[in-house]
């Protein structure tokens, strides 16, 4: 996925507002998934942004234990631990997709599962819907938590959600133009498992 990020810690501190304006972006493209990390002797999940030009060299320190935080019209961010010498430090990135208008993240979504079955890729990929997608902080009142929740809302003449919503949404992979979201959606007072396969648009 071709994006710019702008990093919003140095050395763990965050950047003062004033400052954002100032800071480099760095365009190139982005990757989310697990790897194995000989440093830290565990799976990780890992974004890394690299420069497409230049055999795919790193623009900055890649994130370990990268989570998505929020997704919402053409941005996102993404949070989780930077090494910095030998030490590690929080880190934030705020993502911004290349080629995208600032009134939502176009995709095309197919849910994996129905009802917590998994489906055949041929089911699953012909039954993809056009939407806007966007995450971030939800509620789940019942209990009495907070969580992320995953939306997807129709264009054009469908206005609504063409899928139930996911509750403790979380990405699971970004590579290319597709991501995975893992999360659950609640049928008939059931939570079931669902993936959604994201394409961009």
């Amino acid at each position: 996925m071709r994006v710019e990020v702008t990093r919003l810690r140095e050395d763990g501190r965050i950047i003062p507002n004033w400052r954002i304006g100032t800071v480099k972006k760095h365009a190139g493209l982005l990757t989310l998934q697990e790897h194995c990390d000989d440093r830290l002797h565990r799976a990780v999940s890992r974004a890394t942004l690299v420069d497409r030009h230049i055999s795919g060299e790193d623009l900055v320190s890649p994130l370990i234990d990268a989570t998505v935080i929020w997704i919402k019209y053409n941005t996102y961010a993404i949070t989780g631990t930077e090494q910095v010498g030998e030490q590690d430090f929080k880190q934030t990135w705020h993502v911004e997709i290349i080629g995208q208008t600032r009134h939502g993240i176009t995709v095309s979504v197919a849910q994996m599962r129905n009802e917590g079955v998994a489906l055949p890729r041929a089911e699953w990929d012909s039954k993809r819907k056009l939407a806007i997608l966007s995450m971030g902080p939800g509620g789940d009142w019942q209990h009495s938590r907070a969580e992320r929740v995953a939306v997807v809302n129709g264009m054009g003449p469908i206005v609504g959600p063409v899928f139930t919503s996911l509750s403790d949404a979380t990405v699971i992979w970004i590579r290319d133009n597709a991501m995975a979201i893992s999360g659950f959606e609640r049928i008939l007072q059931a939570d079931y498992a669902q993936t959604w396969h994201v394409l961009l648009v």
